[in-house]
Order: C-alpha cells, then sequence, then structure tokens
C-alpha cells in the first residue's frame, strides 16, 4: 500500500508542468543573463513549456537583451500560446497564473509584438512588406491599416503610370481598395481616348459594342451621327435611326430628311 502511494506521488511529481519560476524572478529584478540560463535549464528539462517561451518572448521584445528580434519573439509566443491551449491540470494552470502567463497575459503579448512589427513594416513601407505582415499577423488589430496604406501604394504606382492597364491591373489585384472608383474612372477615360483618338466611324462603334456602358456614350453618339450621316443620304440617316433609336437626333434627321426629299 506504501510502494502504491509513493508511487502515485512519484508519477504525479513526474508529470507536473514544467513553470520556470526561478527565470521569472531573475527577470524582474533585471538580470537578464541569469534568466536566460535559467529558461535554457528550463527547456531542456521539459519542452513542454509555455512559461518558458512566453518569458522567451517577452526577452525577444526587451531594448536591453542583446538579441532583440520581433519575429523571434513572434514565433516564441505562437508556441507559448499554442502549448498553453494544451494545459488542462487546474494545478498546472495555477502555477503558470502565479507568474502571469495566461490566456489574458499571452494575448497581450501577441498584441505587442504585432504593433512592433507593424512600427517595421510602415517605416519600410512597400506593397510586400504589406503583404508580407499580413499573411504572418493574419488576425492583428493592424490588418485594416495595412490594407490601407499597401492600398495606397498600389494605387500611387497606377497614377505614376497613368495608363489604362495600369488602372485595371489595380482594380483587379485590389477590388476592395478605397481607391477603386477613382481607378475606374480613370481607366475608362484613357481607354475611350485611346481606342477613339483616331476619329473613325468604326473605332467609335466598336468601342460601344465592347463597352455598352461607358460614361462617355453621350459623346460618342453625336460623334457616330455626324459620321455615319456626313453623306446627308436619307437611307444613312434612316440606317443610323435604327441602330441608335433617338429622340434627339430623330427630329435633327426629320429635319435633314425633309429638305433632302424637298431637293
Amino acid at each position: 500500500k506504501h510502494i502504491f502511494i509513493s508511487s502515485i506521488l512519484l508519477l504525479t511529481v513526474y508529470f507536473s508542468l514544467e513553470v520556470p519560476k526561478r527565470a521569472f524572478r531573475m527577470y524582474e529584478k533585471g538580470d537578464i543573463e541569469k534568466t536566460v540560463e535559467a529558461l535554457d535549464k528550463s527547456v531542456e528539462k521539459d519542452t513542454l513549456n509555455p512559461g518558458a517561451y512566453y518569458l522567451y518572448s517577452v526577452l525577444h521584445t526587451d531594448t536591453a537583451y542583446n538579441e532583440y528580434n520581433v519575429d523571434e519573439a513572434y514565433d516564441y509566443i505562437l508556441k507559448a500560446i499554442g502549448q498553453f491551449k494544451t494545459v488542462k491540470d487546474p494545478k498546472d494552470l495555477d502555477d503558470l497564473k502565479e507568474v502571469n502567463v495566461d490566456s489574458i497575459h499571452l494575448e497581450k503579448q501577441k498584441d505587442k509584438i504585432d504593433s512592433l512589427k507593424f512600427l517595421d513594416v510602415k517605416a519600410i513601407h512597400t506593397i510586400a512588406e504589406y503583404n508580407a505582415f499580413m499573411a504572418r499577423h493574419n488576425d492583428a488589430r493592424e490588418i485594416p491599416e495595412a490594407i490601407a496604406l499597401r492600398d495606397q501604394i498600389a494605387f500611387s504606382n497606377a497614377k505614376s503610370l497613368h495608363t489604362w492597364q495600369g488602372y485595371e491591373q489595380f482594380m483587379e489585384e485590389y477590388p476592395e481598395a478605397e481607391q477603386y472608383s477613382e481607378a475606374d474612372s480613370l481607366y475608362k477615360k484613357l481607354i475611350y481616348e485611346e481606342r477613339t483618338a483616331d476619329g473613325k466611324l468604326d473605332s467609335y462603334k466598336e468601342f460601344l459594342e465592347e463597352f455598352p456602358g461607358t460614361p462617355y456614350r453621350d459623346q460618342i453618339i453625336p460623334q457616330i451621327f455626324r459620321i455615319a450621316t456626313a453623306t446627308n443620304r436619307i437611307e444613312d440617316y434612316g440606317a443610323f435611326l435604327k441602330e441608335y433609336p433617338s429622340e434627339e437626333f430623330q427630329k435633327i434627321a426629320y429635319k435633314r430628311i425633309y429638305h433632302v426629299f424637298k431637293e
């Protein structure tokens, strides 16, 4: 009976979660060197160690630590969060809470790292950096701002090119961008000007066929009417009205047809 109880006690001790309390005490005293030593020993003892990984993360965001590194801090906090979710024993949870390792502090540390990384990304200010931040820190509070700043750069690039192809690519890549409407307006203007620059009848007609909803329709129809009826023949007026029915041009055409008929 005594052997059985002793075995149970040994198993309980053996399976209790490793919590590097000494490392936390050393860190509170500001002794970073001893903190790292205690952490390294703790992880050697047990790799299932959310407390140690949390403190590693904190260390890597402390400017007093010579290995300050936000990306490594992020890796450590993700590991700490992942391991913490597996801890179910109330005693282990209490032990961790003694050193402020709980869901609240873990998330606060993650938020801090997100913010620090975003400051670095903003300093570089490129589309690639913002995209990388959003891919890696995909639930960060800074995501909306990252999207807005990325879209702003992309639109500035499109404006510097100022081609309908550039605006079209911007709209395809960033359909939710704040600048989408402006890009769409510039795209329609530039493609209209390019496709009808020669002022030929076929160019106007083909453009309308390809872009029936163009905002420049009211400018195109008068040009088609002017060119198509330049012959002043009754059949040409009829053909125009059949293809582009319009009360406005019907009145003009009827007046001209009447004079042609009289002649």
